[in-house]
This record gives structure tokens, C-alpha cells and sequence, in this order.
């Protein structure tokens, strides 16, 4: 259909697919935490 745009899910398993996340944003992997408590402090 027009318009329909296809986006990539967030996969909880890949990082590379979480797009821009917030540090005080809860982590996309699933755990609970903060991003900047979690992933984010690899990033």
C-alpha cells in the first residue's frame, strides 16, 4: 500500500538494531535497567 513505511524491529539480541536510545531510556535488551546502566556503558 502507499505510505506503508517497513521499519526494522528492535531485536533485544542486536544491538546495531536499537537505532539512538536515550541514556535514561530502559535498556532495549530486556534487562530492566537504565541504558546508561547497562549497554550504554559500552557504547
Amino acid at each position: 500500500m502507499a505510505g506503508d513505511i517497513a521499519v526494522a524491529a528492535r531485536d533485544p539480541n542486536d544491538p546495531s538494531t536499537w537505532g539512538k536510545v536515550g541514556r535514561n531510556e530502559n535498556c532495549p535488551c530486556g534487562s530492566g535497567k537504565k541504558y546508561k546502566h547497562c549497554h550504554g556503558r559500552f557504547a
